[in-house]
């Protein structure tokens, strides 16, 4: 038994009362606990990856309101890459019924989710109940270490190692890049030229295998390097409902 179910234990015991009588209690406070005061990202889907249900932080994910998520597919809504992992996991948490975690390693940072079957009345498992966190690696270089919610799948993105070969200097130009700052206003910011910065901009280019600043900004949200992405969304444009997205020109100065 562990330390908190064992003190549990004690303080039920104590006001007469079993562990089902406070779950049973703070059952709703807990569910709104969970989807409104913890900022996690919490979302109910189907065997097909359908959104059942999806709080805000989910929809800040993803970069479209909740309206729009409810009823449609991770597939139709997230870059297929993503939607596919994700969609493995769903499947085997529905047939086997165990609680899988799944940690994806992001350039500069990660996703943490855990998903756990929803049984129905009659034992039946039809949804998959999936929050999650993000955030960067500490400081020692070590990731928080998270038991207790079941097997652990592991997946990182393509280019992720990319990031480590940055200097700070290129890192502090890519976190610009992500909120939207011009050359010259990049420029102004650290007292370099121009020139400077578009030197910077063009080995960050050459280091992540990139062409555009778009892409850049892509790549420095995906990190978690940028606090408040706004509409530079890492899935932008990536998404199978509004299609391909058109490549946009760098801009002047």
């Amino acid at each position: 038994m562990t330390t908190t179910a064992a003190n549990s234990g004690r303080v039920s015991g104590q006001l007469g009362l079993q562990v089902g009588d406070f779950q049973a209690l703070v059952g709703e406070l807990a569910w709104a606990a969970l989807v409104e005061d913890s900022g996690c990202i919490v979302s109910i889907l189907d065997a097909e990856g359908r959104w059942c249900y999806a709080n805000e932080p989910t929809a800040r994910f993803v970069g479209r309101p909740v309206r729009e998520l409810i009823g449609h597919t991770l597939m139709e809504m997230l870059p297929e890459d993503f939607a596919e992992e994700r969609m493995h996991v769903i499947r085997r948490v529905i047939e086997t019924g165990e609680t899988v975690r799944l940690v994806t390693r992001l350039m500069g940072g990660r996703l943490d989710c855990v998903y756990r079957p929803l049984r129905d009345h009659h034992g039946a498992i039809r949804y998959v109940l999936a929050t999650g966190s993000s955030g960067v690696p500490s400081a020692q270089g070590k990731d928080d270490d998270h038991t207790g919610s079941g097997p652990v799948v592991e997946i990182s993105t393509p280019g992720s190692a990319k990031l480590d070969s940055l200097t700070p200097r290129e890192r502090e130009v890519l976190r610009m890049i992500g909120e939207g700052l011009t050359t010259a206003q990049i420029a102004t910011r650290l007292f370099r030229t121009i020139k400077t910065v578009e030197a910077h901009r063009a080995s960050l280019g050459r280091k992540l295998g990139v062409t555009n600043r778009v892409q850049l900004a892509h790549i420095a949200i995906q990190a978690g390097l940028v606090a408040n992405p706004g509409s530079e969304h890492p899935f932008a444009g990536r998404v199978k409902k509004s299609g391909p997205g058109q490549p946009i020109p760098d801009e002047q100065g």
